[in-house]
């Protein structure tokens, strides 16, 4: 908490009235997607990044008069050739449940903190951006489910819906009528 916190505060303490007195700037905090939603391993460190989240929204709205821009990015887990050496297993896992074919990189935070710090984000003020390549987009089951999928879909003939179901949808009372498509 002291880094993770009272750094951010600090840092506050100190910037923002230099940003002040330039007329505006842009403030870029760290969170995490651990800040936006729970898991099982590090407590404190999630309530501590969702309290960044919730620090960089109260300075958008409080500087945000000012010009100061106040966003945060909220990466997922960002893959260095520690990590990769550190805990395999735990970047196979999350590669898995990562929409994307890869993991993100240093290079993909940096672009972000470019574009956020940049003119072309000058109304972009209180957000956090999740950079994780869709991990929080989906439900958790979603990699299982999609194995399921790829594994039983040679075996199942296709559902299709018959002229009686749809006429017996559409014709239900106070049931609006739903098209079904069957790929």
């Amino acid at each position: 908490m002291a880094i993770n916190l009272r750094g951010y505060f600090a840092m506050a303490k100190y910037a923002v009235p230099h940003m002040i007195d330039q007329g505006g700037g842009a403030v870029i905090n760290m969170s995490s997607d651990s800040g936006l939603k729970s898991d099982l391993l590090h407590i404190a460190y999630g309530v501590s990044k969702a309290a960044i989240t919730m620090l960089t929204q109260m300075m958008a709205t409080q500087h945000g008069p000012q010009g100061i821009r106040t966003n945060a990015i909220a990466p997922g887990l960002v893959v260095t050739p520690i990590v990769h050496e550190a805990a395999p297993e735990l970047v196979g896992i999350l590669k898995r449940h990562t929409p994307m074919p890869y993991l993100g990189e240093p290079e993909d935070i940096a672009g972000l903190v470019a574009y956020l710090a940049s003119d072309d984000a000058r109304f972009v003020n209180g957000q956090i951006v999740s950079c994780d390549g869709g991990l929080l987009s989906h439900m958790p089951q979603v990699s299982d489910l999609s194995e399921w999928t790829e594994k039983n879909s040679r075996a199942q003939k296709p559902v299709t819906m018959t002229k009686a179901h749809a006429t017996l949808i559409s014709e239900t009372p106070n049931r609006p009528y739903r098209k079904v498509l069957t790929i």
